[in-house]
């Protein structure tokens, strides 16, 4: 993976993981009952996880396009996440496109607790797109990644930390499979902006 990004399972998944990254192009294998498991356990998430750990995630957005969804199962999906941790029960806030359930908002106010998710209609291509001031989570899609449209309404978390894991989720939605989907467009504002230093002008 390109700096600064890392990628790792999160979660008791039957199949390991992997992410790859090309020209911009992020291409994640995942495995997983799902984010959360809605029919095993709403308080667990199993996941193949692309992320960047920010120390203040109190004022921004994450984004990216989801070009495609591998049909693992209808539940299936890809999108974008904000995780207090990396444990499987971490609270967290995702905006996804599965393969054919619908777009969702979903998220766990509070470390083992029960996840609630939103759903509206929409397939990939489609962007995605999650924001947090302070402790309020919003998720929004989009065709063109110019008009955006909420996904449910916002959230406000009681105790999630300020230093968070962002990043780029996938999971199969069947514990048997890796979905393998790919991502594109991928910004943020959290992100730290590589650059080269500036050199002070050497006299004569």
């Amino acid at each position: 993976m390109p700096w600064p990004w890392s990628s790792t399972d999160v979660g008791p998944v039957d199949l390991i993981g992997r992410a790859g990254y090309n020209n911009g192009t992020f291409t994640v294998s995942g495995s997983g009952r799902g984010i959360p498991d809605f029919s095993y356990a709403a308080n667990l998430d199993y996941l193949q996880f692309v992320y960047v750990y920010v120390p203040i995630t109190t004022s921004g957005y994450i984004q990216a396009r989801i070009t495609n969804v591998q049909n693992t199962s209808a539940n299936a999906k890809a999108g974008v996440m904000i995780r207090e941790n990396l444990y499987a029960d971490s609270q967290f806030a995702m905006a996804d496109v599965q393969q054919s359930a619908g777009m969702e908002f979903v998220r766990r106010n509070g470390n083992g607790a029960n996840a609630v998710g939103t759903t509206v209609a929409g397939t990939a291509p489609k962007w995605v797109r999650l924001t947090r001031p302070n402790n309020t989570f919003r998720a929004y899609s989009s065709s063109d990644g110019t008009t955006w449209a909420a996904i449910g309404t916002s959230s406000t978390f009681t105790s999630m930390a300020s230093g968070a894991d962002i990043g780029l989720v996938v999971s199969s939605g069947d514990n048997g499979f890796l979905d393998t989907s790919v991502l594109d467009n991928v910004t943020s504002s959290f992100l730290l902006t590589n650059t080269a230093p500036t050199l002070t002008a050497i006299p004569n």
